[in-house]
């Protein structure tokens, strides 16, 4: 559930309000208190979906803890969970960023080519075909008067590719994960 709640992610991310990180909304109507009605829905859902998550991998961990250590089993199977799945985090993020296309705007926001799926539009803005891929490029942007935006396309295409990829992995992995949660107890001691 957690894949398909992280859509609303993407969808927050499209709704935040023009000029939101430039000193506030332009029109000086400020932030709308629907889109942080959406935020703290969404944040209240994830957070929620997040705990759930959690305390069955630590209900796991204490099904299978030798009670000879207590604790310390506990803790180094939930270091090891960390690990497994924080380095995809990290390493989704650095992709995300070298993916993302820089671009130099002069004025107003990138115009937005098609945005994601065709649904969400451009316009006319004043934007150079440029990109800011180098130290040299961001200098020249800001000698124009520009400056260097990025693209949030790759972040909307890997968060809707994400509950693709965890059914993938259930699918893969489903008679592992159930033959680690049907094994016996003696599979679980330290010897």
């Amino acid at each position: 559930w957690r894949a398909f709640a992280a859509v609303g992610a993407s969808l927050l991310v499209l709704a935040v309000p023009d000029n939101i990180g430039g000193g506030g909304v332009s029109g000086g109507g400020g932030i709308p208190w629907g889109y942080y009605a959406a935020l703290f829905a969404w944040l209240s859902v994830y957070a929620g979906l997040n705990t759930v998550h959690f305390v069955s991998f630590m209900a796991f961990y204490s099904r299978v803890s030798d009670a000879d250590i207590g604790g310390t089993y506990m803790t180094l199977l939930n270091t090891v969970s960390n690990l497994g799945f924080k380095w995809v985090e990290t390493s989704m993020m650095f992709l995300i960023d070298a993916a993302s296309a820089k671009q130099c705007v002069l004025s107003g926001k990138p115009k937005v080519e098609g945005g994601l799926f065709g649904v969400f539009g451009g316009g006319e803005e004043d934007t150079m075909t440029e990109s800011c891929a180098s130290a040299a490029l961001k200098e020249a942007c800001a000698a124009r008067g520009g400056k260097c935006v990025s693209s949030d396309t790759p972040f909307h295409v890997a968060v809707t590719l994400t509950p693709v990829i965890a059914y993938l992995w259930l699918r893969v992995a489903r008679r592992h994960i159930d033959a680690l949660q049907s094994g016996g107890m003696a599979k679980w001691k330290i010897r």
